[in-house]
């Protein structure tokens, strides 16, 4: 769990007064969040722990009431996430307040059930209303609100530090943030400023980004590929890689970059009218030091053997690993179990 301590005050433990604790749901029902909202307040569904309750007891009585889900046991993790306010003065003066708020991440199918809730007269006043809005919107909906109330100007970007730090979570416990963090201990990261993402993907680029702070990344993308190219506008949001639209195979890229990604990319090959060989060369012709070349084991178009040699003749094969998917994937010629990957280095 990380935690983030707001302190500006300087208030040590023994200045603190009192202290507030509350839970705070990030409730996500296939692809889309629940926004709790009073007026022109947002904030997520959630509220103080009452004496003698529990985290999760206050998490689960606060989602029922403002949202109607009944949560099972099973559906409560541990917080992601704590952040921690100490206020001099704070709600009057001569009363020093700690804050200690807990960040859940729920992942349900229920759906909203206003027969179920139990609203405050306060809320009843404020008009509460829960919101279900896509969750890779939601920062942006939230942004567009924060001048509309004070409140928001703290409550909001709280918010979005939850919302970040969750897709961060939900990032590093992935097989392709596992395998791509493993291959790249044996690069100095500080050497790579500029990297192309060859096939790139929302995943690829957002694991890039975390991995390598500071460059500048290209994704390349097949000009028709729409899915991908709508996935990556709608998902990936910093401003340190530009998308590319492009059949590396027959467009020139005049570009050098000190990392290539090849992204479950060589059996995709023939779909854009290429041959593994092609694209193969091509992607090493370009002029970089390292290259990723990341695949899928079970893919027959894929002659591994064939490609170890090709690398053999200009690269030195620094590392090769495999990792099981967790949920493999049925294709029309095979069943995708098992990713494989290779780091190499130009001789």
């Amino acid at each position: 769990m990380k935690e983030i301590l707001y302190n500006p005050d300087k208030l040590k433990e023994k200045d603190i007064t009192e202290t507030v604790i509350r839970t705070k749901a990030l409730i996500i029902n296939k692809g889309y969040i629940y926004l709790a909202k009073e007026g022109t307040v947002y904030h997520f569904p959630g509220g103080h722990l009452e004496q003698n309750e529990t985290l999760q007891e206050c998490l689960k009585r606060e989602v029922l009431e403002e949202t109607g889900i009944e949560l099972e046991e099973n559906n409560i993790k541990e917080p992601f996430l704590k952040i921690i306010y100490q206020n001099k003065d704070w709600p009057l003066k001569g009363k020093n307040r700690k804050c200690e708020i807990y960040y859940y991440e729920i992942e349900t199918q229920k759906e909203f059930d206003i027969t179920k809730t139990k609203y405050t007269e306060h809320e009843k006043e404020k008009c509460f209303i829960i919101e279900k809005v896509p969750l890779n919107k939601s920062i942006q909906i939230l942004e567009a609100n924060i001048l509309k109330n004070q409140k928001n100007e703290v409550i909001v970007p709280d918010m979005i530090t939850a919302i970040k730090e969750l897709e961060s979570t939900k990032l590093k416990q992935s097989e392709h943030y596992e395998l791509l963090s493993d291959l790249v201990k044996d690069i100095e990261k500080e050497q790579i400023n500029k990297i192309l993402d060859a096939g790139s993907g929302k995943t690829s680029l957002n694991i890039l980004s975390d991995l390598f702070p500071n460059a500048q990344i290209d994704g390349v993308v097949f000009y028709n590929d729409i899915r991908k190219i709508n996935s990556i506008k709608e998902n990936v949001s910093n401003n340190r890689y530009t998308l590319i639209e492009k059949d590396i195979c027959k467009d020139e890229l005049d570009k050098s970059y000190n990392l290539v990604l090849a992204h479950l990319l060589l059996g995709e090959a023939t779909k854009w009218g290429n041959t593994v060989e092609e694209l193969t060369d091509k992607l090493l012709s370009i002029q970089s030091n390292y290259f990723i070349i990341f695949d899928i084991k079970e893919d027959p178009t894929i002659d591994y053997k064939r490609l170890e040699k090709r690398f053999q003749q200009n690269f030195i094969i620094i590392k090769k690993e495999e990792i099981l998917k967790e949920n493999p994937q049925e294709y029309d010629d095979f069943i995708s179990k098992t990713y494989i990957a290779y780091l190499i280095k130009r001789k």
